[in-house]
């Protein structure tokens, strides 16, 4: 209780002094996010705490930003050049993940030594390139750009000859025409070699300069430029509100909707229907963005889905319908009352369509159907199981099957990759589509797998253009299809595909559906591809339900996975190992099946 009262007592006694001092409190939705990207003067190399200029910058702002180091040591922005940024670890994607409103783009003095320099005619294309990749994923972030830091000492054949006479006036010219904000930390650091440890990193009190200079710039930045606008929810019912959250730099006059408010602030709203928001910022730049709130009345459906939208002829299938509705609707399903959100499942045998009545201070219809179709015209590949080489985050496998072409897997920059989708079970496989993003394969093959993984190659290309690839007049059976991606149309990316379809009907052998039979054994095959990178398919088959632990381990006899350890029933399983993040060399899994044991080479090469 004592310490309760002593609590209450800070609180009260801190907002007594944010009152006397007039500090304003800010309403925010999340911190400003920024993102410094760059090289070991980011990484933070040279000062003996640690302390980089990201983390103190971090430590100047407060917890209204949110400051990120995503540095990577010896890195260039040129591609050509000994140590990329593009492909060193995660680092990019990273960042790109992060997506910051503020980007600190800090290169040059890298790319300034003589290796990479000699491709110095390609600096200013790179650097727009990666300004273009940041602005994909906020077009809205406002960029910087840093002047480098001057070279005290010419130390690994970075000479500040080359810096100052030949990298800055190109910095300078890209930030012309990038339109891009400048951090000059060479007019900071001039004739300031206290400031470095070496001759080239900074100490200590050289990052903390850094940190200072970047709040200036960033604290400096011009009025009417909107940082965010953003609300507490994307919609609402009756008897809820939402706040709308904005800020605009220093000096900005704001108005919403007309209405004058202030450069940061917030806005609770309770609108009658689906409105939208428009926040106006004028200053030395105009900035306009606009925020949709929907409204959900009673007797609004938000949602009504079916599980299984295609069923195949002649079979019979549960489906699973689902709903939601707004609160105070009164809801039937095909003249039935049911609850606002909820499930049915049934069992259909021909073409059938559901209808979904909300009411309330409003009444709204939706009709989902179950459509029969003849086994040709059945997508196999839908929401089945697949598994891919490697994928970008926020473009996982699943996207190339779900029907949605909005949607796509992106692979890793690596130039051979692959996808494979287990349809179940074994299809006599007749059409493949292949609706490509961009990047695509310029050279790829489908191979078609059986049961126990026998491979066989029904379909190559050398010459691909992208778009949609329609490949018909097909006839292999197989229980998997593999598309193996092994040329590209851009050396600096993966492979993007937005859907993969897969058509034909059940594959028969004698008149009777083939259905894998149970294995007469336990057998750890040889895993594929291999050798691989980063991810290799495990394959074994146990006879009977069993423990069974899967392991990986380098040649030193050191565990580095566990991918498994639980129980299995009889069959032929197939698990993913994603070495992604550990070296090349040779590994060995085993596979532990009650007393029996198996063991299998593997071999990553990066």
């Amino acid at each position: 209780m004592i310490l309760n009262r002593q609590i209450q007592s800070i609180f009260l006694f801190s907002l007594l002094i944010i009152f006397a001092l007039n500090i304003p409190i800010i309403p925010q939705a999340a911190p400003i996010r920024v993102a410094c990207v760059g090289t070991s003067i980011t990484y933070g190399v040279g000062g003996s705490t640690g302390r980089s200029y990201p983390e103190q910058l971090g430590a100047l702002f407060g917890s209204r930003y949110n400051v990120k180091n995503f540095g990577v040591s010896g890195s260039t922005i040129l591609r050509k050049g000994d140590y990329p940024y593009w492909s060193q670890g995660t680092a990019f994607q990273d960042a790109k993940d992060f997506k910051p409103q503020i980007l600190v783009l800090e290169f040059g003095t890298n790319d300034s030594k003589s290796q990479n320099w000699k491709y110095k005619s390609d600096f200013i294309s790179d650097y727009m390139d990666m300004i273009k990749e940041f602005r994909r994923t906020n077009p809205r972030m406002q960029v910087f750009v840093c002047r480098c830091t001057p070279v005290f000492k010419s130390l690994a054949g970075i000479t500040d000859s080359v810096v100052h006479d030949e990298v800055l006036p190109l910095i300078d010219s890209l930030s012309k025409l990038a339109g891009t904000s400048v951090i000059d930390y060479n007019t900071a650091f001039k004739g300031r070699s206290d400031l470095s440890a070496d001759g080239v990193h900074p100490n200590d009190s050289g990052y903390g300069v850094m940190a200072s200079v970047a709040k200036q710039a960033i604290d400096s930045s011009a009025s009417g430029i909107i940082r965010y606008f953003s609300s507490s929810a994307a919609s609402y019912e009756k008897g809820e509100s939402v706040t709308l959250y904005w800020a605009a730099t220093n000096g900005s006059q704001a108005s919403i909707n007309g209405t004058a408010v202030k450069e940061v602030d917030s806005m609770v709203v309770t609108p009658t229907g689906r409105t939208t928001y428009t926040l106006t910022t004028k200053g030395v730049v105009t900035d306009t963005m606009n925020l949709t709130v929907q409204y959900f009345a009673p007797g609004s459906i938000k949602a009504f889905k079916v599980d299984k939208p295609i069923v195949e002829i002649g079979t019979t299938d549960t489906c699973t319908f689902s709903w939601t509705a707004a609160k105070g609707s009164t809801v039937t399903l095909n003249g039935q009352t049911v609850e606002l959100n909820g499930l049915k499942t049934v069992i259909l045998t021909a073409t059938t369509s559901y209808v979904l009545i909300a009411k309330g201070d409003v009444t709204d219809t939706s009709i989902v159907s179950v459509n029969f179709l003849e086994s040709p015209f059945i997508n196999r590949a839908f929401n089945r199981s697949v598994v891919v080489s490697s994928a970008l985050k926020g473009f996982s496998a699943e996207a190339a099957i779900d029907g949605d072409t909005t949607t796509s897997w992106q692979s890793s920059s690596a130039a051979s990759q692959w996808i494979c989708i287990d349809m179940g079970k074994t299809y006599e496989i007749n059409k493949v589509v292949i609706n490509w993003g961009d990047p695509f394969a310029t050279v790829y093959r489908l191979q078609a797998l059986s049961e126990i993984r026998a491979i066989d190659n029904i379909y190559s290309k050398t010459n691909g253009v992208g778009g949609v690839d329609t490949i018909a007049g097909l006839a292999s059976n197989g229980r998997y299809l593999r598309l193996l991606c092994q040329g590209k149309n851009d050396a600096n990316y993966g492979y993007a595909i937005k859907e993969i379809e897969i058509y034909g009907k059940p594959a028969q052998i004698n008149g009777v559906e083939t259905s894998p039979a149970a294995p007469s054994g336990f057998k750890l095959e040889s895993n594929y591809p291999n050798p691989f990178n980063p991810g290799t398919m495990i394959r074994y088959s146990i006879p009977k339900e069993g423990q069974v632990t899967v392991t990986i381990f380098d040649v030193l006899g050191r565990e580095v996975s566990t991918l498994f350890n639980g129980k299995q029933n009889s069959g032929k399983h197939v698990i993913y190992f994603n070495a992604s993040s550990i070296s090349s060399g040779v590994y060995f899994c085993r596979v532990n099946y009650g007393a029996q044991s198996q063991v299998t080479k593997l071999v990553l090469l990066k």
